[in-house]
């Protein structure tokens, strides 16, 4: 092989392998970040270091940062002699925490609660400018389970850059309670159908059934107003059919509907995922008898 032939494989095989290495270091390379426990205003102590945690546990999970591990930072604290809680959100304190965990950036900030709203304020510290880096707030209304389950990952992913700012006060509502609110009482559907059969069926949202009812119930009613009678007005033949249909309809239908309510109830549990003891019936009718002797 000629000199300038194998000059020129040695010259792409050293960019290639320059290539590689810097793209390697850019995917290896994070920024280290230490996550301090959020001071807790009208919180308890312990809901706000368990937010913390999953703070940290979300940041960890967008792998945007290296995350200091907590016993490791309480370890290095500890061999500095800090004295302070490591609880604080003071620019200050931040940096002055932050320097001694030899990490770049220090994220702070403060749970607090008023009323039935809860408040989430954070900041990234750059240490080497001292400066706030990105301030976030999020305000959630629901139980301090929507923090938990909702607020720290979407503080998390606007800390990482992967979210955009909080227009307005988000309103969660606990599956709980969600379920109180939409479940259905199945003594009402019971009267609903005993009104007009397949009114029941219609408010448990059974429609297939509620149609079957109704229509049932019509054609009864036809069957009676142009069947025969006798001479007292008595239905026969199709009328006697008619009024037979007629009672099954109004009758099935009313014993019926609280059962389809209460299929609703139990899909809709199953729909928010809550354990909550509801009894299940069978749409099935039947007569059963226990001895005991």
């Amino acid at each position: 092989m000629p000199s300038f032939a194998r000059g020129y494989v040695k010259l792409i095989a050293t960019l290639i392998s320059f290539l590689f290495i810097t793209a390697n270091a850019e995917i290896v390379k994070k920024t280290n970040i230490a996550v301090i426990s959020l001071t807790n205003l009208n919180v308890s102590e312990d809901a706000a270091k368990s937010l913390t945690v999953r703070l940290i546990t979300e940041i960890q999970n967008l792998n945007t940062f290296e995350v200091l591990e907590r016993e490791q930072m309480r370890g290095i604290l500890n061999e500095q002699g800090f004295q302070q809680s490591e609880a604080c959100d003071e620019v200050s304190c931040l940096v002055r925490i932050g320097k001694l965990l030899s990490v770049e950036k220090i994220i702070g900030g403060t749970i607090s609660k008023i009323g039935e709203t809860f408040s989430v304020q954070a900041r990234i510290i750059d240490l080497q400018s001292g400066n706030v880096e990105k301030a976030v707030s999020r305000d959630y209304k629901g139980g301090i389970d929507v923090l938990m389950t909702i607020g720290m990952r979407e503080v998390a992913e606007e800390l990482c850059g992967k979210l955009a700012q909080q227009g307005a006060v988000k309103i969660v509502i606990p599956p709980e309670q969600r379920y109180k609110m939409e479940r259905k009482s199945p003594v009402l559907g019971g009267v609903m159908s005993a009104f007009c059969p397949g009114l029941g069926q219609a408010y448990a949202k059974q429609y297939p059934w509620a149609a079957a009812f109704f229509s049932c119930f019509v054609l009864s009613i036809i069957a009676i107003e142009t069947g025969p009678h006798d001479s007292t007005g008595v239905p026969k033949g199709v009328g006697t059919l008619g009024s037979f249909l007629f009672l099954i309809s109004w009758i099935g239908s009313a014993i019926d509907a609280p059962f389809a309510v209460n299929q609703y109830n139990v899909q809709l549990k199953e729909q928010y995922g809550i354990s909550l003891q509801i009894n299940s019936y069978s749409r099935e009718i039947g007569l059963s008898c226990n001895l005991i002797f």
